[in-house]
């Protein structure tokens, strides 16, 4: 009898992991290619407080939201909202992954970027000291005083 009752609400079940599913990669199209975080924040929290609200106020909300509509609409409703927020949840989670490894290559870029510009100052430092030495540029700093020659005594 469980096995009958079970099999009669699969379509439910299909439906709602369909929309779950739809909700996720619509928010992930949505983080990638036009980079609404900000947006995709707002509405988690509003739906978060929506959500909360309904459970603490024994569904008050989903009356105040769907005034005419009756008890079974109201838990279905639920339902859809519970579905949306763990696919909101979800795209968080998904989003601050991806924030974590764009910082950690980054960070890894800075690095290599530092050690490549370490090299290439120390480079150029010993390219000019070696260009002096073959051309017998001393720098100005460096210049030593010649020596002046005793003046003859001439008598």
């Amino acid at each position: 009898m469980e096995y009958i009752k079970r099999l009669a609400s699969l379509d439910f079940v299909i439906f709602k992991t369909s929309f779950y599913i739809s909700l996720l990669l619509m928010g992930l199209y949505g983080l990638h290619k036009f980079n609404v975080r900000f947006e995709l924040y707002i509405c988690a929290g509003v739906i978060y407080t929506v959500s909360t609200l309904g459970i603490l106020s024994n569904d008050l909300t989903s009356i105040i939201f769907f005034p005419g509509a009756s008890k079974q609409q109201i838990s279905d409703n639920a339902e859809f909202l519970n579905v949306i927020k763990e696919s909101i949840l979800t795209l968080i989670i998904f989003d601050t992954l991806r924030e974590i490894i764009k910082t950690k290559k980054e960070e890894s870029k800075s690095k290599v970027s530092e050690v490549v510009e370490s090299k290439a100052v120390a480079i150029n430092s010993s390219e000019r000291k070696n260009k002096r030495a073959c051309t017998g540029i001393i720098p100005h700093n460096k210049r030593t005083r010649r020596k002046r020659a005793a003046p003859k005594n001439s008598k």
